[in-house]
């Protein structure tokens, strides 16, 4: 791909090295979400942390490919939406109907919520909300995680596909953009801190990871992505390597997941893991991507290379997968099983997952496309 260093793309290109990165960044919440199956390492909790906040970097990759999507020309505002439905809908209506089958066959044991006092209307309700990705905006575990719990974050990525055509318009492409998300950001978890015992409750179990799911603050990380793609626009596009700086950002990122994980301590997230998170880890996401799109170096050559990319263009359903394998491993394998064999859970995991993508997800999506275009 040849672009002149002079000018910034008239269309939106595709940068390889950021697919790449989607199924690193997926890769680290399933290993984030395999730390009971592999074994509790105390010294290696942060580690996990650090893959289940990968997240966020699919949040921001989100906004800049969205933006590119329907700034560039690409697509019009209905091509738009009818390649968002065709991308996202039928996987993930697909992971929640596996999961209900696995529901009506084996019945609580391939629940992650244990049976307590949940009644048959609670479930109706539940699945009802996850069929319309709604969950993420409920705080109640039954809705959020008794299905395929990961799916919260596709519940919110809808969320902001909705808002972005309304946001685009309105975002700036300057370096001030960026600081005005990060006031913006501060003042939306400050009202938070403020309002939410009296909303939820002094002892709910919500009352501090809520805003973590919340889509709201969500949308927070998917604008920076959306004003990294209006920065990258009004500069000349010239690729350099970015090695070195790639490093340094992802030790500062490491860094910061490690404060995260000492602020939950046993007791899960609090105000400060969370303001860490947006306030810190996001930005640092956001600074990754951009040295990414810039970057010719050795880092950005393997993401690149073909396997890597497919293996992104996977990392999806990878992503709505995982959590209904590990449940399933759960219910029938003795824990822990060690590293060694989960590798091979997880290598299968990601075969199956491109199975998914090659003779599920692709066809699918192009049907869809051809049909609903007409």
């Amino acid at each position: 791909m040849t672009i002149s260093s002079d000018l910034p793309p008239s269309h939106f290109p595709y940068f390889g090295q950021l697919t790449g990165l989607r199924f690193i960044a997926a890769l680290g919440v399933v290993l984030c979400h395999f730390e009971g199956v592999i074994g509790q390492v105390e010294r290696l909790h942060f580690w996990y942390v650090l893959g289940g906040n990968g997240v966020a970097l699919f949040f921001v990759l989100s906004g800049f490919v969205i933006a590119g999507n329907i700034t560039s020309g690409t697509y019009s505002y209905r091509q738009y939406a009818v390649h968002r439905f065709a991308r996202i809908v039928p996987v993930y209506w697909l992971s929640l109907l596996v999961t209900l089958l696995l529901f009506l066959i084996g019945g609580w044991q391939y629940s992650s919520v244990a049976s307590g006092e949940i009644f048959s209307d609670e479930l109706i309700l539940s699945f009802f909300l996850n069929f319309f990705a709604l969950q993420a905006w409920f705080p109640n575990t039954v809705i959020q995680q008794f299905w395929n719990a990961p799916a919260w974050s596709i519940s919110s990525e809808l969320f902001f596909y909705l808002c972005a055509p309304l946001f685009l318009a309105r975002l700036g492409s300057s370096k001030a953009m960026f600081l005005y998300l990060w006031v913006l950001t501060g003042l939306l978890l400050i009202g938070y801190h403020w309002t939410a015992a009296g909303i939820l409750g002094d002892r709910s179990i919500w009352l501090h990871a809520y805003p973590i799911r919340l889509p709201v603050f969500g949308l927070m990380a998917f604008l920076y992505g959306m004003v990294l793609y209006r920065y990258y626009r009004r500069k000349s596009y010239e690729k350099k390597d970015h090695t070195l700086a790639i490093l340094v950002t992802i030790t500062l990122i490491v860094f910061i997941n490690w404060l995260i994980s000492e602020a939950q301590g046993t007791h899960g997230w609090d105000m400060k893991a969370i303001s860490l998170f947006y306030l810190a880890a996001i930005p640092c996401y956001t600074l990754l991507i951009y040295l990414f799109i810039y970057d010719k170096g050795i880092f950005s050559q393997f993401l690149n290379l073909p396997f890597m990319v497919l293996l992104g263009n996977a990392s999806y359903s990878l992503y709505l997968f995982h959590w209904i394998a590990l449940l399933v491993i759960m219910r029938h394998l003795d824990l822990p099983i060690g590293l060694a064999y989960t590798c091979i859970y997880l290598l299968t995991l990601i075969l199956f997952s491109l199975c998914i993508y090659l003779g599920f997800e692709k066809p699918l999506k192009q049907q869809i496309i051809a049909r609903l275009s007409k």
